[in-house]
């Protein structure tokens, strides 16, 4: 079992019979200086953070985000980015950096987001390590305190506009968690409140965090019922739909929901969802139902936990063997096929390196009709039982 004691701005964790008093920073510090105790997650990172040496990116949250002008050595990195982000529109061969829903007016999606959950104290430099320096142009974040920093988010966009990025330069993509899926007591409106209210107030929480009246995309992340829709749903889906009408969001969409949820609700809604989102699995064909069905209707398809969800393909002979050929990892085949598949990608990345490596998929090259054709039915090569 785990014991925990507060004093002052520490914790003393009790992990079996071992007892070690952890310095309390970041979201822990908070929560002590409140007089909460720090959930499990927040304490484990603090614990970690002590035993190692840190990352070289680690900062401390209290101070702010680090001064990140640019260099002389990194402005011509950036103007090339600038660059790119310009032509990319006109670019022969570049439509898959760029995806886009059936609904007027056409708004462009970046087929790669940058997922900023998870990432804690370090949200705020790992947002500007993937904008500034790998190039990434849109951001996906979730008004999910214990596992979105979402104000370092705020932060980040703070630090890019300082560094002359325009609003329509990125795009922002923020989700609405309902009670089910936050973790623990923080969550961002009144657990008891109704869900479209809960829709709202989480909205509003997120206006808040990331200093935006609007958003490019709001998406719900997380049916609250199983394989069918409820009357409640709905009344919440028509107050996402009133966020749109209001102007507030360009786009809005549902995640992580049944294909039965998702045509029933796209057949009663009066605002359809532009985009639908799912953890991908190669071996159920990556979606293949869901993606048949997305492109039959103009919705943007987005995969979640693109590698997490299939680590037995990085390790199959014949994707080894296209990497070597492209002298290229073999996440990057499994990258490069998604976004000729027209899957638009929500990545949950670490380093810079692992960024730069998702980037230059765009450029680097492309796979061939047998290459592709093998990925799509890989799951018809393997029985799994379960994911790997």
């Amino acid at each position: 079992g785990i014991g925990i004691g507060i004093g002052g701005t520490a914790c003393t964790v009790l992990v079996g019979l071992m007892a070690v008093t952890v310095p309390a920073s970041g979201l822990a510090e908070r929560e002590l200086a409140r007089g909460r105790l720090p959930s499990t997650s927040q304490l484990f990172t603090a614990l970690m953070r002590r035993s190692h040496a840190p990352l070289p990116h680690t900062h401390d949250s209290s101070a702010g985000l680090p001064n990140r002008r640019l260099s002389s050595s990194r402005t011509p990195r950036q103007c090339r980015v600038r660059a790119a982000r310009k032509k990319a529109f006109k670019m022969e061969g570049q439509a898959d950096r760029y995806v886009y829903a059936a609904a007027e007016p056409k708004v462009a999606v970046p087929s790669l987001l940058y997922d900023t959950m998870g990432k804690f104290d370090d949200t705020g430099n790992m947002t500007l390590d993937a904008v500034l320096d790998a190039g990434f142009q849109g951001i996906c974040s979730a008004n999910i305190p214990v596992e979105n920093e979402e104000e370092l988010v705020g932060a980040a966009i703070a630090e890019m506009k300082k560094q002359g990025y325009k609003r329509n330069d990125y795009f922002l993509q923020t989700r609405f968690f309902p009670p089910g899926l936050q973790h623990g007591y923080r969550t961002p409106y009144d657990r008891d409140a109704p869900l479209p209210l809960q829709i709202r107030q989480s909205f509003i929480g997120s206006q808040g965090n990331l200093n935006l009246d609007k958003f490019d995309a709001f998406v719900w992340e997380g049916a609250t019922s199983f394989m069918i829709l409820r009357d409640r749903e709905m009344e919440a889906w028509s107050e996402i739909e009133n966020l749109y009408l209001e102007g507030r969001t360009k786009l809005i969409g549902i995640s992580h929901f049944e294909l039965p949820q998702i045509k029933e609700l796209y057949d009663r809604a009066e605002v359809k969802p532009m985009i639908v989102g799912q953890t991908l699995h190669a071996r159920h064909g990556w979606n293949r139902d869901v993606r048949k069905w997305c492109a039959e209707n103009g919705v943007i398809f987005q995969a979640h936990r693109i590698f997490e969800m299939n680590t037995w393909v990085l390790h199959d002979d014949k994707v080894l063997e296209m990497a070597k050929r492209h002298r290229c990892t073999p996440g990057q085949i499994v990258i490069r096929f998604a976004l000729q598949s027209g899957i638009a990608l929500i990545m949950d990345l670490g380093t810079p390196k692992e960024m730069q490596q998702a980037m230059d998929v765009y450029e680097a090259f492309e796979l061939d009709e047998n290459e592709m054709e093998y990925l799509e039915r890989i799951d018809e090569t393997y029985w799994l039982p379960y994911d790997m």
